[in-house]
């Protein structure tokens, strides 16, 4: 290696070995930040939006553990190498973080001497406070909550009691608003976790401040949201039962249903009382006897009386809510499609469309109105149709829902390897065409001298002259050699005897001489 670079150094001048040492610098500099940079973990996010009251403690842990973070977003985001996420979790629920902030029933592990009766009202309160959004917290797609409770004492006189309240505040990762189940769900938790709390005394807000809970059904006046759901699930219900049946008949995709419902929401109570003069009851009877006395002038009495009551009957009637009061429904079916069949070669017929007949609408009408218990004496109206639908091409290709993974949707995936390799590829060819560039010219071989007359033809006499002169310069002799193989061969005469045993007499007196005018002839 040594001696390569020297006669690489030797070969070039001054300017050139600066910049080849200045290539070598670069391309090992570019290897190790290449190297670095591909060897380096990859750090993924270990918890988004931090409370920074809670990042402090977390890095704190992550520290002690002995596990790299980088903090992002101003501190709100706590990045960890992928290979460390599993142990960093594992550490940090250990030590219950990240925390909410807010302590729960904790609170009551500490001695509570010398507090007043305030300060442990208090401390219930935050406690149930905490504990609600710890429960709340956990649940799938939650990303914030806050609880708040207006917790009402018991009055002594019924008329001074008030109710208890709750307020929730609801922030979700993906940043949509919840779905209404979900916000029942949380209402009734935390009803069912404070005592005396009325699930419509819950309100429950998003982050942006848009009421999720239906306030005027705490008022019970007006249409409420509630329902209007109620309503449309009603309708959905119905239309998906009729749907079904009438697909069986005409074919998947073939009909669609319609379904207005009208619900009954009246809340009806009603306690009535009649009286039935025809029909009396005896309550009471007194009676008045006269009895004689014996022996005795006079007599004795005695008086009844009787009562009687009209019977009378109590009727309390309280109304169903949701009852459904009316029904309108509408049937779309798709009129008959029918296909001819085409040999090969020729050219394709279109559909032949045709609507469907009377009866089989009426066929269609009454297996719906038994199935929906259409009743026209309640006022529902029902009507079928028949009409084309906007059918697909049959010989479109159906794309695919998601696209298959292809060797460019991995490389944008993991671009690590790919980046390194190609950096590696493009060092080494720069390299390679420097080094190609700085390297000099290889000197011109000269050829050898002739140095026996006996062996040149005999139009060299230069040659001729170096081999009978042993004392002459080597270096004339070399650039005579030089002319004279630069001169046209001519072919000499054939030789006589008498040179052919000078020749072979020169040849074995100096053979080196003789292979050296014998490479100068074959060079030539």
């Amino acid at each position: 290696m040594a001696s390569m670079l020297e006669s690489l150094f030797g070969r070039v001048n001054g300017s050139r070995q600066t910049a080849i040492i200045a290539v070598g610098v670069a391309a090992t500099v570019a290897v190790l930040a290449l190297s670095r940079w591909a060897t380096a973990p990859t750090f993924v996010p270990l918890y988004t939006d931090l409370p920074l009251e809670s990042a402090g403690a977390v890095t704190d842990k992550l520290t002690e553990a002995g596990i790299a973070f980088q903090l992002r977003n101003a501190g709100s985001s706590i990045l960890v190498p992928s290979a460390d996420v599993a142990k960093a979790r594992v550490a940090l629920a250990r030590e219950e973080l990240p925390g909410t902030g807010r302590p729960g029933l904790e609170l009551f592990d500490k001695p509570t001497w010398g507090m007043t009766d305030f300060t442990q009202k208090v401390n219930y309160r935050r406690a149930l406070e905490g504990e609600l959004e710890r429960n709340i917290g956990k649940m799938q797609g939650v990303e914030r909550v806050q609880v708040h409770l207006a917790l009402e004492d018991d009055k002594l006189f019924r008329k001074d009691t008030r109710d208890s309240k709750a307020s929730v505040t609801l922030a979700m990762r993906s940043g949509e608003t919840p779905a209404a189940s979900t916000v029942r769900g949380i209402a009734s938790l935390v009803a069912g976790s404070v005592s005396g709390l009325d699930v419509n005394h819950v309100v429950i807000v998003d982050e942006r401040g848009n009421a999720l809970t239906d306030i005027d059904d705490v008022g019970g006046v007006g249409f409420s949201s509630r329902q209007l759901t109620m309503q449309r699930e009603v309708e959905q219900r119905l239309e998906e039962k009729a749907e079904a049946l009438v697909s069986r008949m005409v074919g998947a995709g073939n009909a669609r249903v319609q379904v207005a419902a009208v619900i009954n929401f009246d809340k009806v109570e009603r306690t009535t009382q009649s009286i039935d003069p025809e029909q009396q009851a005896i309550v009471t009877e007194q009676k008045a006897e006269i009895l004689p006395q014996d022996g005795q002038p006079g007599a004795s009495s005695s008086n009844t009386s009787t009562s009687y009551e009209t019977t009378r009957s109590v009727e309390t009637y309280s109304g169903a809510v949701g009852t459904v009061r009316k029904l309108t429904v509408a049937v779309l079916v798709a009129d008959k499609v029918t296909i001819t069949p085409t040999e090969d070669g020729a050219e394709p017929v279109p559909p032949a469309i045709t609507p469907r007949s009377p009866e089989e609408l009426a066929r269609i009408e009454t297996l719906v109105r038994n199935a929906l218990g259409v009743d026209e004496a309640r006022g529902d109206g029902m009507s079928v149709v028949s009409a084309p639908f906007d059918m697909p091409l049959l010989d479109a290709p159906i794309a695919d829902s998601l696209p298959e993974a292809t060797i460019v949707t991995q490389v944008m995936n993991n671009p690590k390897p790919v980046i390194t390799i190609a950096a590696l590829l493009v060092l080494l060819v720069l390299t390679l065409v420097m080094v190609k560039a700085l390297r000099a010219p290889p000197a011109p071989v000269l050829p050898a001298v002739a140095e026996t007359p006996a062996l040149t033809a005999p139009s060299t006499p230069a040659a001729t002259a170096a081999l009978t002169s042993g004392s002459a310069d080597s270096s004339d002799a070399d650039d005579d050699a030089i002319e004279v193989a630069k001169r046209p061969v001519k072919l000499p005469p054939p030789a006589t005897t008498m040179e052919r045993e000078q020749a072979i007499a020169t040849v074995e007196q100096r053979p080196d001489a003789a292979v050296r005018v014998t490479r100068a002839w074959l060079r030539s």
